[in-house]
Order: structure tokens, then C-alpha cells, then sequence
């Protein structure tokens, strides 16, 4: 994989093994997105933060960063369901790195992924104020599934 390889870009990379420092790198990202959009970063829903290793990698997942020399900007992790959709979660990016098509190299990755498994569709929520990840959903033709509160559901075949 090699999106998003113009000089001074973020690149793209796939963690086969996540580090605490990847870890903690994760999670602050996570709290910086929840923030954006007014959200705690609390209840079940999260754990995975405490151990992403285990939630995505140990189970047939995976998980996609984008940095910028050291730091963490951006992330998509990938995880298969028992009906054959690629679940897409952390999908987030820093506002600093957004408008230049970074959040399309997180997707593409993702679904690379996912079709390369043979996982048919991908799948992922959108939080209602996050116009700029409609946006990068739509240009890649994810169309809206069914809504959860403030998040919009969206879904494609994975190829």
C-alpha cells in the first residue's frame, strides 16, 4: 500500500503489533476526536482503547495509522464480523490533516483490507457533526445505513 506518499504527507502504516507508546497515541487521538464533537470517551463501547491489540489484531483485525514523522494524526481499525462485514472503527483524523484526501487513504486502506479477506461490505458510523468524513465516505460511494443517535451509519462492498 502506498496512498498518501507525496512528499510531506502523512504516511500510512498497518501496526502488526502495537506498542504502549502506539497505544497511549491511540487513545489520545480518540479523546481528541470525542472532543471535538462534544462526547466522553467512557463506557464499554471504548475498551478497546485499553487493549487494541486485543480487540483488532488478536481477533482477525487490523489496525491502520497515519503519522506524521513520530506522531499518530489519523487511524482506521478494521474488524470482521461473524456476517462477513468489515466493521470499521476509530476512524479518525486530526483537523490539521483534513481537506487533503488523508481520511480517503485511512478508508482505502481499510477496505483493501477487508476485500483482500473476502469480507463483502465495510461498514461505519459517522458522527452527525462530522461533515468532513461524510464527505470522504460519499466520495468513496458509502451510502447511509441506519442511524444510532448521533451516529450515521454508511456502508459499500468492500471492493
Amino acid at each position: 500500500m502506498d496512498f498518501g506518499a507525496e512528499r510531506g504527507a502523512p504516511k500510512i502504516a498497518r501496526l502488526k503489533d502495537i506498542s504502549t507508546p502506539d497505544t497511549e497515541a491511540l487513545r489520545r487521538l480518540s479523546e481528541a476526536h470525542y472532543k471535538e464533537f462534544n462526547m466522553r470517551l467512557e463506557g464499554e463501547e471504548n475498551s478497546d482503547l485499553e487493549n487494541p491489540r486485543a480487540a483488532y489484531i488478536e481477533t482477525n483485525g487490523a489496525v491502520f495509522v497515519l503519522r506524521d514523522g513520530d506522531d499518530i494524526v489519523g487511524s482506521v481499525a478494521v474488524l470482521p464480523d461473524a456476517d462477513g462485514v468489515a466493521q470499521l472503527k476509530r476512524l479518525q483524523l486530526l483537523p490539521a490533516h483534513r481537506g487533503r484526501g488523508m481520511g480517503q487513504v485511512l478508508l482505502k486502506a481499510a477496505m483493501e483490507y477487508a476485500h483482500e479477506r473476502g469480507l463483502a461490505r465495510v461498514s461505519v458510523e459517522a458522527h452527525e457533526k462530522d461533515a468532513d468524513m461524510r464527505e470522504a465516505l460519499r466520495k468513496l460511494d458509502f451510502h447511509p445505513t441506519e442511524n444510532h443517535g448521533e451516529l450515521l451509519g454508511f456502508e459499500r462492498a468492500s471492493h
